[in-house]
């Protein structure tokens, strides 16, 4: 609009704003004429190209000679940059709100003293606590921690803190219903405008069925130590190079020296080549499949002793094969027995 279309119209004419928004301005107007005093504000309007603009406006009084107020000065600022990021912020607010207060891990934020000043749903879950409860508190305060974890989380808080890198650690709860749960909690920093830490953002990961696993495995594997320390199968492990990684005493006094060698490096048999062996453990680790080999070789007496072994795949937790376990049963005898037969036939 020209100058001559704008003078001489009330702000609630609607030739700039919003009727509602020119009610706002003429009501600031009024106050401003009536008591003198400034006034601040913000408004939106929509130019004459159609985009939405925000302006942050100053109303002052304008005096005469006796002080007596006879109009108002408005200094309009755009700010309509400022109000796209505050609604950036805002939805991003929103977003992150919903993702953590859905979220099953337990979530918390502390301020630069080490408070927490947010908790998440899953947090009062854990804890059988409120918000408002563990809100403005600090990890060594209350009886939610035994002291040890208490310390070290504040330890790790103050850390990040005071270097402003992320960290992670693991930590053992014990829940109201008297169950041990582990969690491992990674800490990121909070930073101001100017890059420095002032907060810390806790989230934790419930790794309670794996810690359970890890727990399970070494008794496992405690009881197979056992039960292959003690028993006369000759047992070996080998890893994806066919490399022995394991030699119970049995299969040690047959075969001396042969830890952490491959069948290349230390052979007795003499059935078979080292090399032909090897191809039969690529073959059972590619398949999958166990497999059943003769291995013969020479004893002090100069007669043969023979082993059928049993070799066997072995897998991680994502089904992958890590190598293979052969065990070895001693059927020497059952071999001479055979042969004594068949001279005797002859």
């Amino acid at each position: 609009k020209t100058t001559a279309e704008l003078l001489g119209v009330v702000p609630s004419g609607g030739s700039i704003v919003s009727k509602a928004d020119g009610e706002l301005l003429e009501q600031i107007l009024r106050y401003v004429l009536k008591t003198g005093q400034p006034a601040e504000n913000e408004t939106k309007c929509i130019l004459a190209n159609g985009e939405l603009h925000y302006f942050s406006s100053r109303y002052a009084a304008e005096l005469d000679a006796d002080g007596n107020t006879i109009s108002v000065v408005l200094v309009s600022y755009a700010i309509t940059e400022r109000k796209k990021m505050e609604n950036i912020i805002r939805l991003r607010e929103q977003e992150f709100r919903v993702l953590v207060e859905t979220s099953p891990a337990p979530i918390i934020r502390y301020d630069a003293n080490c408070r927490r000043v947010y908790v998440n749903p899953a947090v009062e879950k854990i804890s059988g606590k409120t918000a408002a409860e563990l809100i403005d508190h600090a990890p060594v305060e209350g009886t939610l921690l035994d002291k040890p974890v208490k310390n070290k989380i504040e330890r790790i808080l103050r850390y990040v803190l005071k270097t402003g890198r992320t960290t992670a650690g693991e930590v053992e709860l014990v829940f109201p219903d008297g169950q041990t749960h582990y969690f491992y909690n990674r800490y990121a920093p909070e930073l101001n405008i100017d890059g420095k830490p002032v907060g810390v953002v806790l989230v934790g990961h419930d790794i309670t069925a794996h810690k359970h696993a890890e727990k399970l495995l070494v008794q496992r594997e405690r009881e197979f130590r056992t039960l292959a320390e003690n028993t006369h199968n000759l047992i070996v492990r080998y890893d994806r190079n066919c490399c022995r990684i394991y030699v119970n005493p049995a299969y040690a006094r047959e075969v001396p020296n042969s830890l952490n060698q491959t069948p290349e490096q230390v052979w007795i048999a003499v059935n078979t080549t080292p090399s032909k062996y090897i191809s039969i453990l690529h073959r059972i680790m590619e398949t999958g499949v166990s497999e059943d080999i003769l291995l013969e070789w020479p004893k002090e007496d100069g007669q043969l002793a023979s082993h059928i072994f049993t070799i066997t795949p072995e897998f991680d937790a994502k089904g992958r094969v890590t190598g293979v376990l052969a065990i070895g049963h001693d059927i020497t005898e059952l071999k001479r027995g055979e042969l004594r037969l068949q001279q005797r036939e002859r």
